[in-house]
């Protein structure tokens, strides 16, 4: 197989973006006049090859190897990225007792991350650039004025300090991943259907920008303290770390997007799904999953472009946002229960029903630090995953019934979403202070849609 990806990419002109932390002013970002449109094009070739070999009648052996070569870049720029990766997998199934009543299956899989086109952004000259300062909201307004720029804090883009150009490290590779898997399954009786599978998934030299600034040189270390939840008693105070940046240092930062030995992350679980199989009467499905990550986000917080092992973020170019970085990620929500049945009802009628439930989203708590020469700052007070947000619940459920239109027929429908109305909070304010755990979102209430289908 053969690809091309292309994007063009135009600076939005004269930006100035005003940063709050808590709704606090801290700094503004700058962004200057629109230059020429930037071009980056993603070529890739791969090849695969797959074969299902029987060893007896009862066992076989799926194996498979996937080759790939890809080349991102930009006419005229340094920035170039050659990736190569060789993807093997190979999965046995042992059919133990005949008819599928028992059946064991283990595999084994070696997966590599495909070249996001963004990547080239950090060694090419045209990217988009600006400075972030210090931000004085003397008005009030929360919105950035040029009056109200401080101090040059740092560069952003691909030229920073003296002129250097950020980089792109010459070995930059893709990610891999090892996946192991096992299960079993097996059937009891003529409708209902056993399934248990366990996976556990490993990723290595997982990528993000790296400052060459020297830490200890360019930061003084404090401390903040914390008195944990519990203000009564001290068993959960502790002194966070703190990291002011020395002013000698704004604007010396100069970074390197490349793989992180240490960076890696692991998800591992287990899944039970029963099925009992639709016999003209009705049929149920339900399955319920526990899983487990541990992993660094790129940034602090803990949403889909925060807490999340493949974001390019602040984690290793900013000592405060490093702190108590790894944790739990973003996609994995510890346990979920999955239902969902059909029933054929009297009078033509039929129902359906389906619900979910799922742990709460994993969060940290976070701490703001005093004012800091480098402006208001956050500090997450515990691994990521050490709290959670609140569970969601979701009942859905439908009925049905088809009436004579002539000589075809139509369908006329009840749906409703949220049946319980249930009203659980999805996200809450995880700043520490007299607000922790507010609710800042819920779930979607209860709607009700009457619909008509009518084939033709």
């Amino acid at each position: 197989s053969a690809s091309w990806t292309g994007v063009t990419r135009t600076a939005p002109g004269e930006t100035l973006i005003g940063e709050l932390v808590d709704g606090r002013p801290s700094r503004a970002w700058q962004y200057g006049a629109a230059g020429s449109p930037v071009n980056w094009t993603g070529v890739e070739m791969a090849f695969w090859a797959t074969d299902q070999i029987p060893v007896t009648s009862r066992i076989d052996i799926d194996a498979g190897l996937r080759g790939a070569t890809t080349a991102g870049s930009r006419a005229g720029s340094p920035a170039h990225i050659p990736w190569r990766a060789v993807s093997p997998s190979v999965q046995g199934t042992w059919r133990a007792l005949p008819n599928g009543r028992l059946t064991l299956i283990a595999g084994y899989a070696r997966y590599s991350s495909r070249l996001p086109l963004d990547y080239l952004s950090w060694g090419d000259p045209n990217s988009l650039s600006g400075t972030v300062h210090a931000w004085s909201d003397r008005n009030g307004d929360r919105i950035p004025q040029q009056g109200e720029m401080g101090a040059l804090l740092a560069r952003v883009g691909p030229c920073c300090a003296g002129g250097r150009l950020n980089t792109i490290a010459p070995d930059l590779h893709a990610p891999r991943t090892n996946e192991v898997l096992l299960g079993v399954h097996t059937r009891i009786g003529s409708h209902l259907m056993l399934r248990l599978g366990s996976t556990d998934r490993r990723q290595y030299d997982l990528i993000e920008p790296v400052d060459a600034a020297d830490i200890r040189s360019n930061y003084t270390l404090t401390h903040v303290s914390d008195p944990g939840l519990d203000m009564a008693r001290t068993e959960d105070d502790q002194l966070l770390p703190v990291f002011e940046r020395l002013p000698a240092s704004f604007g010396t930062d100069r970074y390197t997007l490349q793989n992180v030995a240490n960076n890696s992350a692991r998800d591992h679980g287990v899944d039970l799904v029963v099925e009992r199989t639709f016999d003209g009467r009705w049929g149920m499905l339900i399955g319920g999953t526990a899983h487990q990550s541990e992993g660094a986000g790129g940034n602090r917080g803990y949403r889909a472009d925060e807490n999340d092992q493949g974001v390019l973020g602040e984690v290793f170019t900013d000592p405060n946002a490093e702190t108590n970085a790894r944790g739990r990620l973003f996609f994995e929500r510890g346990y979920v229960v999955k239902w969902s049945g059909v029933w054929r009802l009297p009078h033509g009628l039929q129902g359906a029903a389906a619900a979910r439930y799922q742990d709460g989203q994993h969060f940290t708590r976070v701490v703001l630090a005093p004012a800091l020469d480098q402006g208001l700052d956050a500090i997450p007070a515990l691994p990521r995953g050490r709290t959670r947000f609140t569970y969601a619940f979701t009942l859905d459920a439908r009925i049905e019934k088809q009436v004579a239109l002539g000589a075809r027929r139509a369908t006329v429908l009840l749906e409703a979403y949220n049946l319980l109305n249930t009203n659980n909070e999805v996200e809450e304010d995880v700043i520490t202070g007299p607000t922790f755990r507010s609710p800042t979102a819920v779930q979607p209430p209860r709607s009700i849609r009457l619909g008509l289908r009518y084939s033709f």
